[in-house]
């Protein structure tokens, strides 16, 4: 099956398509866009570099933003890579890459939009639950809301949520000087199914083991959908992290360290585990980089493990009737600044992003009970002061609908959509060196 996307109208038409077994993207020309000639392998999965990228490609993409190209495919979650495209010779040059959202976010798919010069992107957001819920409800799986794609001064892809979805901002509600500990706060007079949220936490204590807010929280049951900030680890000798890898390679003649830089310099990597030589691997040693945490950390001699700062989603108490994973995205986060962060919430779906898409996790849930509604700040092992949180009421994107009231709806609705806005970035200079 072959998945297109414009290259170049200059010379006719660029189809770019998936390859089966290696990851590929492969190059057709056409001057009627209905008969089509193989140009060249466009771009390779770069097994070398970036071995966890290997194997199928499936829906790929490919545009100019700010200065540069973007290459996307999905194969698992679906990966960015920017870099330099010739358009003289087609020939696209890897740089660096990561990943659009750390959650359920996959198939995703650009356009352009002349009017507002931007990129503009969607992707498929599918259920979590059982099927036999798909056909209770009559539906399954919903698109996102759409985001505005732009690169930032350091190549990173970054998106942020349109922002005409303003428009559909209703009643408001807005605090200043909470402060967030153990004890969840609850947000008075709030509540909701269909909400924009936007909590701006302060500088994070270093004593502070985690903070983050709670969602679809409930009074009376133990209902609630976690947004989870965790700290570093710093290297712990005899450790094992056995679960969550993405990413396993030896790294003859070399250290625990050089693990570590590794997992330091990837935009998927949360934590990582160094195998010592000749142990349980065999004669070299062996670096493995974690997507996530998975049960965390046991005693090893063979091993040292460490974690970098990260955000996740946690369902563990998202509903007392379905079984969805626990885990929804493991995403990396700089820890211990100011942190900014967006959650559109929308019946079963929420999406989160932190300081304007560099964190990005899209998750579904699904609450049973009608009170499931109230919103939480929380921080553990200290204080954490959060300046400013707003709250929107959100409408319907369907015309001439009426706002939502704030009262709880049925649960496993069909959802609505939220809001956003843009951010500015700096047209990005070129550079050479291939970063994980």
């Amino acid at each position: 099956m072959l998945y297109c996307s414009l290259l170049s109208l200059q010379t006719g038409c660029g189809l770019v398509a998936n390859g089966s077994g290696v990851g590929m993207a492969l190059e057709f020309v056409s001057q009627n866009f209905f008969d089509w000639s193989f140009e060249q392998i466009f771009s390779l999965d770069h097994v070398t570099d970036w071995p966890d990228v290997g194997g199928f490609w499936e829906c790929p993409d490919f545009y100019p933003v700010d200065g540069m190209h973007v290459l996307k495919f999905s194969n698992g979650p679906d990966n960015w890579v920017v870099g330099d495209f010739d358009d003289q010779q087609q020939n696209f040059t890897w740089i660096t890459r990561g990943i659009y959202d750390q959650g359920q976010f996959y198939a995703s798919k650009t356009f352009y939009d002349p009017l507002g010069d931007r990129q503009i992107l969607w992707g498929w957001v599918a259920e979590e639950d059982s099927q036999s819920h798909w056909v209770a409800r009559g539906w399954a799986s919903t698109q996102s809301l759409p985001r505005v794609v732009t690169v930032d001064a350091n190549l990173q892809v970054r998106s942020a949520p349109l922002p005409e979805l303003a428009q559909l901002r209703g009643e408001s509600f807005h605090f200043t000087d909470v402060t967030a500990s153990s004890t969840p706060y609850l947000l008075p007079g709030v509540s909701g199914d269909s909400l924009e949220i936007i909590v701006q936490f302060g500088v994070i204590p270093t004593t502070v083991t985690s903070f983050g807010i709670n969602v679809r929280a409930s009074p009376t049951t133990t209902e609630r959908t976690q947004i989870i900030f965790t700290p570093p680890v710093a290297p712990m000798q005899n450790t094992d992290s056995p679960e969550g890898d993405f990413f396993v390679f030896p790294i003859p003649n070399q250290t625990a360290s050089d693990c570590e830089q590794i997992c330091e310099t990837s935009n998927n990597c949360v934590a990582w585990t160094y195998i010592k030589p000749n142990t349980i691997r065999g004669p070299e040693a062996v670096c493995c980089m974690k997507a996530n945490l998975g049960s965390g950390t046991h005693p090893n001699p063979a091993c040292t493990s460490g974690i970098k700062g990260a955000v996740h989603v946690d369902r563990t108490f998202s509903s007392l009737n379905d079984s969805t994973s626990p885990i929804s995205g493991y995403a990396p986060y700089p820890w211990g600044k100011s942190t900014n962060v967006r959650i559109f919430l929308d019946r079963s779906i929420m999406e989160v992003y932190v300081n304007e898409g560099q964190a990005v996790i899209t998750t579904r849930f699904y609450p049973s009970s009608l009170d499931s509604v109230g919103i939480e700040v929380y921080a553990n092992n200290g204080i954490v002061n959060i300046p400013q949180i707003d709250v929107f009421q959100m409408g319907s994107i369907w015309v001439n609908s009426t706002l939502p009231s704030m009262a709880p709806r049925e649960p496993h609705m069909v959802p609505s959509t939220a809001s956003g806005q843009s951010s500015s970035r700096p047209v990005a200079k070129h550079q050479k060196t291939i970063r994980f």
